[in-house]
């Protein structure tokens, strides 16, 4: 939305997967920082943009970008006194070694873009069934998505 279409000053997003294996709560966040006036075009964007990516998926190049991150990622927070001391704890809290931190790993670096996208379809949503927030000085605006109030 920034570099398309230039309504935002920044967008992102995230997904977490609960550590807890009897929960089975997962989480999906987007987000973009905008002027008011641009509101409704931001979430059209949302919009387009969940449906390209529920439809279309991602590709080789985009799994194999995130994977690479992920894993990185992962090594560094070992590194790091206090999330390691974190992951030791989450992993006596639910009887695990760091063999289960391992299989994690192993699994991601094996997924391959049909899993990605299969995933994608069964589990993400059209931004129609999101929860959508918006905050900020929206006083003289009103935020639209087709006849439907979002804020």
């Amino acid at each position: 939305m920034r570099q398309q279409e230039g309504v935002s000053y920044g967008a992102g997003g995230a997904v977490r997967v609960d550590d807890d294996k009897s929960n089975k709560n997962s989480r999906a966040f987007i987000y973009a920082i905008y002027a008011p006036e641009n509101a409704a075009k931001v979430q059209t964007g949302f919009k387009e943009e969940i449906a390209r990516f529920i439809d279309g998926g991602i590709t080789e190049e985009e799994l194999k970008s995130a994977v690479n991150g992920w894993v990185q990622e992962q090594n560094v927070s070992r590194a790091k006194d206090n999330e390691l001391l974190r992951l030791l704890n989450n992993n006596m809290y639910y009887d695990r070694d760091m063999m289960f931190q391992k299989s994690i790993e192993d699994k991601v670096t094996a997924l391959t873009v049909q899993d990605v996208n299969a995933a994608i379809k069964k589990y993400f949503k059209t931004l129609d069934n999101w929860t959508v927030v918006n905050a900020g000085d929206f006083e003289n605006f009103e935020i639209k998505n087709g006849d439907k109030k979002v804020d």
